[in-house]
């Protein structure tokens, strides 16, 4: 009787228990905000501030995404007749009565100018991870980086010189930044090291031919392998960093939030150019080509199979070659003392003619 009535009560309970929570679930979905839909947007004219880009088409591909098939997307480069205007490394000369999208593509964590009509969107600084990967494959020979930039960096913060040095001399690490510049005013002789940030837009090639004999490692990935540079660092940074900027401009058109939070940085893989390294005389150490992906080919090694290698090996050593002739030597007088200890047989032939 007691355990008939134990398991009504546990049944109840159990009943009870599953009324509440799914009371609770309907109450939490109807106060949960519900976000409208970018897709009532039907034409949407985006005005672009500086020059055309990979990542440039990248957002507009990734705002076409986010809008839907539904919505035309129209790039223009008048800013004022635009429905948002997506700013890459630039900073409005004037604040714009139009939504603007500042995108800070650097890498090196720009200080961008606030403008009350306009959302900040900025790329990771990933100079310090990228400096770790860095002092792998330099070593300790070099100490010195010459960061690469836009002009237009300096011209927006003029303060990132200063500040970067002081950032790289303050973590007290063999590799320190000693100069950022456009590739029009770097210096030509006393370079040790040369840096590309993921957000330049200039050709590695035309970086790497101008430093033949300087070690230059690019923060844009794999792309730039092919034009010379001795190692690029792999991230999924443009890709995420054009999402984000997408989802700022569909905010933007809808009146949403007015700003977006740095991105923490990911970690990285190096790409390194075999041929590259052998040509600038830099050792790569077998933990590095371990983890690293190798590209670029090197001179074959002669190959031979385990008797050939016996063979040369005997040849080389006098020492056994000469131990070899006197054992040799040593059977022959061997042979000889013991005939006269084997049996003899002697043959004769005899024979008589009859005339």
């Amino acid at each position: 009787m007691r355990y008939e009535l134990l398991t009504r009560l546990l049944c109840l309970f159990f009943l009870v228990a599953t009324v509440w929570l799914d009371s609770s679930a309907r109450l939490v979905a109807e106060d949960r905000p519900v976000v409208e839909p970018a897709t009532n947007v039907t034409e949407v004219a985006v005005g672009r501030l500086g020059p055309s880009s990979d990542l440039f088409d990248a957002i507009i591909a990734e705002t076409q995404a986010v809008l839907g098939g539904a919505t035309t997307i129209a790039v223009t480069e008048s800013v004022t007749e635009a429905s948002v205007v997506i700013a890459i490394d630039r900073s409005p000369s004037h604040e714009l009565e139009v939504p603007t999208v500042i995108v800070d593509a650097s890498g090196l964590g720009l200080a961008m100018p606030a403008h009350a009509a306009a959302i900040p969107v900025a790329a990771a600084n990933v100079l310090s991870a990228d400096f770790e990967l860095m002092r792998r494959v330099l070593g300790t020979e070099r100490s010195s980086v010459v960061v690469i930039v836009e002009p237009a960096w300096l011209a927006i913060d003029p303060e990132l010189e200063p500040r970067l040095i002081d950032d790289t001399r303050a973590r007290a690490t063999d590799l320190r930044v000693v100069s950022l510049a456009s590739i029009d005013e770097a210096p030509i002789e006393g370079v040790e090291a040369i840096y590309i940030p993921s957000g330049l837009t200039l050709d590695a090639k035309t970086i790497s031919e101008r430093w033949p004999d300087v070690p230059v490692i690019s923060g844009r990935g794999r792309v730039d392998i092919d034009s010379g540079v001795l190692a690029a660092i792999e991230r999924d940074g443009q890709r995420r960093l054009a999402r984000r900027v997408a989802l700022a401009v569909s905010d933007r058109l809808r009146g949403g939030p007015s700003s977006f939070s740095v991105p923490t940085v990911t970690g990285g893989q190096l790409v390194i150019d075999r041929n590259v390294a052998d040509r600038l005389g830099i050792a790569l150490p077998w933990a590095l080509r371990l983890e690293a992906a190798l590209v670029g080919t090197t001179p074959p090694a002669d190959s031979m199979t385990l008797r050939d290698v016996m063979t040369r090996a005997i040849e080389a050593n006098l020492d056994f070659s000469a131990r070899q002739l006197r054992t040799a030597a040593n059977e022959e007088d061997i042979a000889r003392a013991m005939a006269a200890r084997r049996p003899q047989l002697t043959v004769g032939l005899s024979g008589l003619m009859i005339d």
